[in-house]
């Protein structure tokens, strides 16, 4: 069955400032780079912690998971834009003390020329979590409903607990990667070793990762049975069967104003 495409008309902008959020510079776009915020999931306070820090640290695009409270300003799959996509800002950060990787990968300039080839989209969520008196929670000590926690068998990264990508989330997803894909030629091949330092990621070849390719200390995004599964879906016909399988999916129990995304043409910030 045919899928739906992007619906640009549903994109919502919350823009950064052109000078202290991010930068203003074009450069070919090899990657598209997964993250999740391990923090509050509002989208808009995500990007408002953003726009105070003034660091040039975001992510060109932001999908919002399921709201937390009752009457939230967002639904759960909103997409957010908070940069035009031709243009970059810092968000791998390879060259941390805390990643272990090869040296050669491991320095600055290295990192820069990563991020500029490479799209960031962030998705809202939790992260990994904390199991208490038969309650689970975040790193700020916030509550997590028992529906939306996935548990790993064995740990992924250090934690067996982590806040599930919601359906909607992952179906926003999908809809960005296919639109991204074909907008600056990206490959969609499904990745089988992005769940791990991937050399093909740090070395940047093109397609599309997640944090913890680059990164050993970092946990987004944790490898959930239904995402690799989009994203496999994603790349077929691309990926043989053999490349798929080595991929192990790991063992789980169950638990503002609107415009359209730029093409690298547009001239609009």
């Amino acid at each position: 069955m045919e899928q739906p495409p992007l619906d640009l008309s549903k994109i919502i902008l919350d823009r950064l400032d052109k000078k202290s959020g991010y930068f203003s510079e074009i450069f070919p776009k090899k990657q598209i780079i997964l993250h999740h915020s391990a923090s509050n999931i509002n989208p808009f306070e995500l990007i408002d912690s953003w726009r105070k820090n003034s660091l040039k640290a975001a992510a060109s695009l932001v999908i919002a998971g399921k709201p937390s409270v009752v009457g939230a300003n967002y639904n759960d799959g909103d997409i957010i834009s908070v940069f035009s996509s031709r243009y970059w800002a810092l968000h791998l950060n390879c060259h941390s003390k805390k990643n272990n990787i090869p040296a050669s990968f491991k320095n600055r300039n290295h990192t820069r020329s990563l991020e500029k080839a490479s799209i960031a989209i962030m998705m809202c969520n939790a992260g990994p979590l904390t199991f208490s008196n038969g309650k689970f929670y975040t790193r700020h000590k916030t509550l997590v409903p028992d529906n939306e926690v996935i548990e790993y068998i064995e740990k992924y990264r250090g934690s067996n607990f982590y806040h599930k990508y919601s359906d909607a989330q992952i179906e926003s997803l999908r809809q960005l990667l296919d639109f991204l894909c074909n907008l600056y030629d990206i490959p969609r091949m499904y990745q089988p070793d992005m769940w791990g330092i991937s050399p093909s990621a740090l070395g940047g070849q093109p397609g599309i990762y997640t944090h913890t390719s680059f990164r050993t200390d970092l946990s987004d995004c944790h490898p959930q049975p239904s995402l690799i599964e989009m994203l496999v879906e994603l790349g077929k016909g691309n990926n043989t069967k053999e490349e798929v399988s080595k991929s192990d999916v790991p063992a789980t129990k169950e638990k503002t104003k609107k415009v359209e995304l730029e093409s690298p043409e547009s001239k609009s910030d």
